[in-house]
């Protein structure tokens, strides 16, 4: 693998634990080449000294020590192989925690789709490690003390190995040449395909009742085979090439048994000679084969390790959290956002609120809502200016450490596996009382309650156990736990009875009290009665901003429905 991949992962490590495990496993590659030379040892002293004198004592001697040889080497060869599971076992621990917080990078910055791609190919690395593929490379360091040995049984018998490890490198090296780049494609193809089934997947409901569910199965399926076919072909060639491999290994074992015959028939060595010399070139050979057949192993882990490489080039912020609670007074300075392609959604926004203040945002749709309350929360990967949350640049600070005291709801209610307790306390520790008192302040406690297992109930993957309401209510209570200092609410309304839009004033008067900014991105009027302030974006500018009694009046009926 070229320096970069793996290598470069390893850097990222913790290198003395990797160091130790990689060392123990050079040390115990040695020791099992070693020990592998008893099985040519034995062969060459049967045939050149036990059957020339019929001394059965001594074959009884040799075979009792071969046996316990192959023993040992069968205790070293099992020592190796979890000597490399927990090397990869290592390099998996010391990197899925910046692993997995980079996909949550990932995720923002490039869509739903790339959610599981870096920890997947985390896993790829690992796997690799822990193969048997790590021996085989280092069995290639001692090639050179079985070549020697060779040379000192006959130099003819020296070079035709040497002839033969040439011709296997230069395979091995053309398989890497012709696969390389179509591993690369085709590794591609198959990652776009997957991205293009979940898009349409996370679509299917919309797609069933409108019938066009086909349709987007022809989209997939041309994308899947274009994969396919990349596929196809890279296995193909490498599949040609390690049978090409094999077939001159295969050659090479009957090639040298005939020229040990040849040389044992005019005098030059023994006749035990003849099946240690294929024993030991097939040791040789060994690891080059092993690497030629886990070739496409090899570029896939290679390949998953330089992305993984670039995924973690980032800095990563190491901040402790924020024991003391900021104020609530929010200011933003000259903010825009643009989309992935670089078009303008918000355009140099200026404002700013007080500690304790209330603000509905409206605006038609496209006219930066969502792409505001998203910024805010630094959760938008394309933003210029500052964020001050009470006098802090809050878009420099580590989510982990400002996280606890930020509350947001997003337009979409989705919840992670777990229980509704561990959802609303996000997954931290945190008293019952204190999970209960958010759900409270969301109007979910009644409901949470009435469920058979109460706060303890599964939401299912993407709270797919609940209703549309009941995840909206969780996903508030989420960003009401802990007393934040921020909170922004995307379409809070959404799929609310009218309990729910009972308890959701009730939650703005006691965020209100408690000295927190909140904006609140609205789409029903009924939201405006309960706020403070009132902004209204078009084309991604500010156009209205003050109290709510001095804008409201300015927009008419008619208007309101629009921008509402």
């Amino acid at each position: 693998m070229k320096p970069g991949g793996v290598a470069g992962l390893w850097a990222l490590a913790d290198r003395g634990v990797v160091t130790r495990l990689a060392a123990g496993g050079a040390l115990l590659t040695l020791a099992i080449n070693a020990v592998g030379l008893v099985s040519p040892l034995f062969f060459t002293q049967v045939y050149d000294r036990v059957m020339s004198t019929g001394n059965i004592p001594t074959l009884i001697a040799l075979v009792f020590a071969a046996l316990i040889a192959i023993g040992i080497g069968a205790a070293f060869e099992q020592w190796r192989s979890v000597t490399f599971t927990r090397l990869g076992a290592s390099v998996y621990a010391d990197l899925e925690g910046r692993v997995f917080r980079a996909s949550h990078a990932a995720a923002i910055e490039g869509g739903q789709g790339r959610r599981s791609r870096p920890l997947d190919d985390l896993e790829t690395v690992r796997s690799t490690l822990s193969g048997s593929l790590p021996g085989s490379l280092l069995d290639l360091i001692f090639a050179p003390f079985l070549l020697a040995t060779l040379y000192l049984m006959n130099f003819w018998l020296g070079n035709f190995a040497l002839f033969v490890l040439v011709l296997m490198a230069c395979v091995t090296s053309l398989t890497q040449w012709l696969i390389a780049g179509g591993m690369k494609s085709s590794s591609e193809a198959a990652q776009a395909a997957s991205s293009l089934a979940e898009s349409h997947l996370r679509a299917a409901e919309a797609a069933a009742a409108m019938g066009y569910q086909d349709r987007s199965l022809d989209r997939w399926a041309k994308s899947n085979r274009d994969a396919v076919r990349a596929q196809i072909r890279s296995a193909a060639q490498a599949s040609g090439l390690t049978a090409l491999g094999r077939s001159v290994r295969s050659g090479a074992s009957i090639l040298i048994i005939a020229i040990a015959a040849s040389l044992a028939l005019s005098g030059q060595v023994s006749a035990g000679s003849i099946i240690a010399s294929s024993i030991i070139l097939s040791r040789l050979l060994a690891p080059v084969d092993a690497l030629l057949g886990g070739w496409r192993q090899l570029a896939q882990a290679r390949l998953a390790a330089d992305r993984l490489e670039v995924l973690l080039a980032r800095p990563e912020a190491a901040e402790a959290p924020i024991s003391v609670r900021p104020g609530g007074r929010l200011t933003v300075d000259g903010l825009s956002a643009a989309t992935a392609a670089n078009m303008p959604i918000l355009r140099g926004l200026t404002f700013s609120i007080e500690a304790g203040e209330t603000v509905a945002i409206l605006g038609p749709s496209g006219s930066g809502k969502s792409t505001l309350l998203r910024c805010l929360m630094g959760v938008w990967p394309k933003m210029n200016g500052v964020v001050r949350l009470d006098g802090a640049p809050l878009t420099d600070m580590d989510r982990r450490a400002i996280g606890p005291w930020l509350g947001f709801l997003p337009q979409t209610s989705d919840l992670a596996p777990g229980t509704i307790a561990e959802n609303i306390a996000r997954f931290g520790e945190a008293s019952p009382e204190a999970i209960q008192a958010a759900a409270k302040a969301a109007g979910a406690d009644a409901m949470i309650a009435s469920l058979p297992k109460g706060y303890e109930t599964d939401v299912g993957e993407m709270g797919s156990h609940l209703s549309a309401g009941q995840r909206r209510r969780i996903a508030l209570a989420r960003a009401l736990f802990g007393s934040p200092s921020l909170v922004c609410l995307d379409e809070p309304e959404a799929n609310l009875d009218r309990d729910g839009e009972i308890a959701l004033a009730q939650a703005l008067q006691e965020l209100k009290a408690s000295g927190a900014s909140v904006l609140i991105a609205a789409h029903r009027p009924s939201i405006v009665a309960h706020v403070d302030k009132v902004m209204v974006l078009k084309d991604g500018r500010i156009v209205q901003f003050g109290p709510a009694a001095d804008v409201l009046p300015a927009i008419s009926a008619s208007n309101l429905r629009r921008v509402g």
